[in-house]
């Protein structure tokens, strides 16, 4: 298993990547960083995050906020800039997105346009993997009017592609914002099952932000562990053994901050376990 330790960038963290029994890292950037520490990380750069909002007044605009197609709009040098490291790294970038066959086909996206501004981000970085993440139930809210299913980003992503002509946007699927689905009335009848949706998210460069969806799936510590849920955690882990067991299990566990993380920690430790058949 590709098990993948998540912190931010900073001088004491690349001590931790480079120490820590693991196959890599993803960067979560917060927008002050200095890109220069990049170069000290050992470990395999798998993905860094697309900064957060932090001057917003709900969860929907912080994650709205790395939306591809907003992004691409408002803030397309900044992305660039965060791609010149992960072209230097072969590596890809998480962002977020809300699209679905509705909204692609409306008056209000500018399609060919986004389609251009991605053509452009391959023929500039051409080993730069756009890492598109499932959002949940942050999907949706009055102000934004948008439905997105966990099921829909793959689909998306498959035309998107073939009308770059080239497999940029690989889908990340969050196991918890699949499981905040759950929560909606509206939804939860459309569900493939999570094997299934892990199946459905399978591509070239298959990542998965590994983590349990419990308690308030909506507050900002609604990743956790499978401390509660053991045998979730085995059944998921033989799962994708099956389906691809070369993905990235990026161990993304909401915490009270990015540079200490016992719980991110623990869950690494039992998925050694699992590996040398210890986990009970």
């Amino acid at each position: 298993m590709n098990k993948i330790i998540k912190l931010t960038l900073c001088p004491q963290n690349i001590d931790i990547i480079n120490n820590t029994d693991c196959e890599g890292v993803e960067i979560q950037l917060i927008g002050d960083e200095d890109f220069s520490l990049f170069d000290g990380i050992k470990k395999k750069l798998v993905t860094i995050h697309y900064p957060l909002a932090t001057d917003v007044v709900s969860e929907v605009e912080e994650e709205m906020f790395t939306d591809l197609f907003q992004i691409l709009k408002n803030r397309k040098n900044h992305l660039k800039s965060i791609c010149a490291v992960a072209e230097k790294h072969h590596c890809g970038i998480v962002v977020h997105s809300y699209l679905n066959w509705l909204r692609i086909n409306s008056e209000n996206y500018d399609y060919e346009n986004f389609i251009a501004d991605l053509k452009e981000i391959h023929n500039e970085y051409p080993h730069v993997k756009l890492c598109v993440e499932n959002t949940g139930t942050l999907s949706y809210s009055e102000r934004f009017d948008i439905f997105t299913r966990a099921e829909d980003i793959p689909r998306m992503l498959r035309r998107i592609n073939a009308d770059i002509g080239y497999e940029l946007c690989h889908p990340l699927l969050d196991i918890t914002h699949y499981y905040m689905e759950f929560s909606s009335e509206v939804w939860n009848h459309f569900h493939y099952s999570l094997a299934e949706t892990i199946e459905l998210y399978k591509s070239s460069y298959q990542c998965i932000h590994f983590n349990y969806g419990l308690g308030d799936c909506n507050g900002k510590r609604h990743s956790k562990n499978f401390d509660t849920n053991p045998k979730l955690l085995d059944e998921l882990l033989r799962a994708i053994k099956v389906i691809n067991e070369n993905a990235y299990l990026i161990l993304e566990i909401c915490e009270d901050d990015y540079d200490n993380r016992p719980e991110m920690f623990k869950l690494l430790e039992d998925i050694q376990k699992w590996e040398k058949g210890e986990f009970k």
